[in-house]
C-alpha cells in the first residue's frame, strides 16, 4: 500500500505541471536572415523545471547557425549544447560556467531560453512556412519528467518584390524601385533580378508583381 501511495505521489509530481515551449514567429525576405527565439512559459510557477531538450524542425533549405543562451537560461545559470538541431539546456557547475550537465537547483523562469540566427534560402516559398519543435522534454530539479506542450510557429517569407517589407507588393514598392533605378536613392533591394544594377528591368518586374502576374 505504501508503495502504491508513493507511486501515485511521484506520478502527480511528474505530470501535474503544464508548460509550453514554442518558436517565436519572424518575417524575413528570401535570402535574408532573422533571429529565432525558443521561449519557455511556465504556467505553474512551482514546476521547478531545471532542464529542457528539443529538436528544432525547419522547412527544407532553411539553416540555423550556433545558438546562444537566452536571458531566461542565463538567469538560471544554464548552458546550451546542440548537435545538429537537437539541443539540451541544462545546468552548469555554478563556479567556472563550464558545462557538466549536472542539473543545478535553479529553476528556469518564463522567457527566452535560446536564440538562433536563421538563414532563409533565396528560393524559399513565399508566404507562411512552419517552424516547430519535436522531441521536447523537461526535467525538474529532482530529475523527474516535466510535461511540456508545444505548437508550431509561422515564419512568413516575404516576396522579394515587397521592397518595403509591409507584406504586400503595390505602388509603394514600385515607387521604391523607380527611385533606386533613377538614382534618387541608392541601388539596394530594388535589384530584384540580381544583375547588380537597378534599372527599368527591375521596375517592370516589381510592376508585374504588384499586378499579381508574377510572385
Amino acid at each position: 500500500m505504501k508503495a502504491i501511495a508513493l507511486l501515485l505521489l511521484l506520478s502527480a509530481s511528474v505530470f501535474a505541471q503544464t508548460l509550453t515551449l514554442a518558436v517565436s514567429p519572424v518575417n524575413v525576405a528570401p535570402g535574408g536572415t532573422a533571429t529565432v527565439s525558443i521561449n519557455f512559459t511556465d504556467t505553474a510557477p512551482s514546476s521547478n523545471t531545471a532542464g529542457l531538450q528539443w529538436n528544432l524542425t525547419l522547412p527544407a533549405g532553411f539553416t540555423v547557425a550556433a545558438g546562444t543562451v537566452g536571458a531566461a537560461g542565463t538567469s538560471a545559470q544554464k548552458v546550451l549544447s546542440c548537435v545538429g538541431l537537437t539541443c539540451i539546456l541544462a545546468g552548469t557547475d555554478g563556479a567556472t560556467g563550464t558545462s557538466n550537465f549536472q542539473l543545478n537547483t535553479t529553476a528556469i523562469g518564463s522567457g527566452t531560453v535560446a536564440t538562433f540566427p536563421l538563414t532563409v534560402p533565396a528560393n524559399a516559398t513565399v508566404g507562411a512556412n512552419s517552424l516547430s519543435l519535436a522531441s521536447i522534454f523537461g526535467a525538474s530539479t529532482t530529475g523527474l519528467n516535466v510535461a511540456l506542450t508545444t505548437s508550431p510557429a509561422i515564419l512568413t517569407v516575404l516576396s522579394k518584390y515587397d521592397l518595403n517589407s509591409d507584406g504586400a507588393v503595390n505602388l509603394a514598392d514600385v515607387t521604391i524601385a523607380l527611385n533606386q533605378a533613377t538614382g534618387a536613392a541608392p541601388c539596394a533591394n530594388a535589384d530584384v533580378n540580381g544583375d547588380g544594377k537597378c534599372n527599368v528591368l527591375d521596375v517592370l518586374l516589381v510592376v508585374l508583381a504588384a499586378q499579381g502576374v508574377i510572385h
